[in-house]
């Protein structure tokens, strides 16, 4: 006879572990930052990285980023898991060498968009300035 386990199956986004986590299942879960809620906060016992209801993602299927961003305590983690620099640490909120490359990689975006803008409004100005020139000249 199998004994049925109580709670809800949740998954190591590292190490890959199962634990059961004593805990009301969700019938539909909402995409909202859990940990900031106190809720849903857990940690693999192997590892140490953050866990997830394995119900979530199929087996076959990549983590999706909203699995990070409902439940890694780590604003940056689905960026850095992507490019292989998640580490169970990344948990602990303490800003180590490896976190400045994700805010470097942000801010060089942000520079390239403002560019782009920069760009975009000087050649506005200058059809503009082109414009009212062949206006005043007629």
């Amino acid at each position: 006879m199998t004994r049925k386990r109580k709670g809800v199956q949740f998954k190591c986004i590292h190490c890959n572990k199962t634990e059961y986590k004593d805990c009301e299942e969700q019938v539909q879960w909402i995409v909202m930052r859990y940990p900031k809620k106190g809720k849903y906060r857990y940690r693999c016992s192997a590892c140490g990285a953050f866990m997830y209801p394995s119900d979530l993602v199929s087996p076959i299927e990549p983590v999706p980023e909203e699995i990070f961003f409902m439940f890694s305590a780590c604003e940056n983690a689905y960026e850095c898991y992507l490019e292989d620099k998640y580490e169970p640490v990344c948990e602990d909120l303490q800003i180590r060498p490896q976190c400045l490359f994700q805010l470097s990689t942000k801010l060089n975006a942000i520079l390239s968009r403002l560019d782009a803008l920069d760009k975009l409004l000087r050649n506005q100005q200058k059809q503009l300035q082109d414009q009212t020139d062949e206006e005043s000249d007629t």
